[in-house]
C-alpha cells in the first residue's frame, strides 16, 4: 500500500493503490460486529474461512522503514496462513494468475515453520488433530512430499 490508496468507490471491499492494484479488505465473520460503525470500508465479512486466521498464536513485531518510522505488524499465526495459503489456490473462483503464488508461499511457509519456528510453532499432533476437515488434506500431502511425520513433543519455552 502507498499514500494514494483509497477505497473503490464502485467496490468499498476493496483499496486500490496508486498503481491501480486492488487490495482486497476482509475481515473474519466473527469480528465483524467490532467494527466502527463510521468505517469507510466495507470488508467482506462472509467468508468463513477468514476465522481460520485468528488460530492459534499470531506473530507480532515492529518493523522499521527505511525513513526512521515504525509500524507494529500482526500477522497470522504462520502455520494456518500457510495452510490456508495451501486451501486458496485450490479455490475454483480464485484468480488463475495468484494460484501458483499461493501454492509456493503455503508451501515455503511450512518449510519455514518446521525449520525455523518449530519451537514457537510445532507441528505436532495435537495442531495436526486441531485442523479443520478443509485443511487437513493440504497438511496431508506437504507432509508427505517432505517426509514430515508429526510427533508428540511437548512445547519447549523459549
Amino acid at each position: 500500500m502507498d499514500r494514494q490508496t483509497r477505497i473503490n468507490g464502485k467496490k468499498p471491499c476493496q483499496a486500490l493503490d496508486s498503481g491501480g492494484y486492488e487490495i482486497e479488505l476482509l475481515v473474519a465473520p466473527s469480528l465483524y460486529p467490532t467494527l466502527d460503525k463510521n468505517e469507510v470500508f466495507a470488508p467482506l465479512s462472509s467468508l468463513h474461512e477468514q476465522e481460520w486466521l485468528l488460530e492459534g498464536t499470531p506473530i507480532r513485531q515492529v518493523a522499521v522503514s527505511r525513513d526512521d518510522k515504525t509500524c507494529p505488524i500482526v500477522a497470522p499465526d504462520p502455520r494456518w496462513m500457510a495452510l490456508h495459503k495451501l486451501w486458496l489456490a485450490d479455490r475454483p473462483l480464485r484468480n488463475p494468475n495468484k494460484r501458483d503464488k499461493d501454492r509456493q508461499q503455503g508451501n515455503v511457509l511450512l518449510d519455514a515453520v518446521r525449520e525455523y519456528m518449530s519451537v514457537s510453532y510445532p507441528l505436532i499432533t495435537d495442531f495436526v488433530l486441531d485442523l479443520p476437515d478443509e485443511l487437513l488434506p493440504y497438511f496431508d500431502d506437504w507432509a508427505a512430499r517432505t517426509g514430515y511425520v508429526p510427533g508428540n513433543e511437548a512445547r519447549r519455552s523459549l
